[in-house]
């Protein structure tokens, strides 16, 4: 600031005149003061700025841009499923060598056993297993072969309710008595109890007292 040597009023730095009473004012020289013009303060910021920046550490030059930080590393891919086990190979159960043989399928070509009544029926045997005898409904009992139809129901013939059973094994029959009261007999015969006896074309068969006549074709 500039003093007014007339009034004392303070001036800004560069006035001629005092704006208060108009007086020529002195230079700042003579005033014993020392104002810094515009170009000497531009300098004096410049150095000062040069100073600090010479101040600081030579690993670290201003204004540096930090580094970005390093990126996460890549997520490891998840471990592959491990292959499915194989199943493990089913052994074949072999068929022991003392089974018994299947019997053998009845095909259109096998022969039929016929028993022939002296009464005039007849009856062909069909199954595996015939059980021949007298049916009892009290007993819920009905053989396959039921000879009351055929005229065996008469109490002097002496036919059992359980009388006999024949079986086939493939092309071939037999006849096996099952403890029959009167007994059945094979070409006059009697049978052993559960022994049995094999058929043929012609043979004869009493159940008791009932007779029959065996027919293989």
């Amino acid at each position: 600031m500039i003093t007014c040597p007339q009034c004392g009023t303070q001036n800004l730095p560069g006035m001629a005149y005092c704006e208060h009473c108009g007086s020529p004012l002195e230079a700042p020289e003579t005033q014993g003061e020392t104002t810094a013009g515009p170009d000497q303060s531009a300098a004096d910021a410049i150095a000062q700025a040069q100073s600090l920046i010479d101040q600081l550490p030579a690993d670290s030059p201003p204004n540096q841009t930090p580094a970005p930080p390093e990126s996460a590393p890549a997520e490891a891919p998840a471990p592959a499923a491990p292959p499915a086990a194989e199943p493990a190979d089913v052994p074949t159960p072999s068929t022991p060598a003392d089974a018994a043989p299947a019997a053998p399928a009845v095909g259109a070509s096998a022969p039929v056993l016929t028993l022939v009544f002296a009464t005039g029926g007849q009856h062909d045997v069909t199954g595996e297993i015939t059980n021949v005898g007298r049916s009892d409904v009290a007993q819920n009992w009905h053989p396959e072969l039921d000879l009351i139809p055929f005229g065996g129901a008469a109490p002097d013939l002496g036919v059992s309710r359980h009388q006999a059973r024949i079986q086939r094994m493939g092309d071939t029959f037999s006849i096996t008595d099952v403890g029959s009261t009167n007994g059945t007999f094979v070409n006059g015969k009697i049978l052993e109890y559960n022994q049995p006896v094999e058929l043929h074309d012609g043979d004869s068969v009493a159940f008791g007292a009932f007779n029959t006549k065996v027919s293989i074709h």
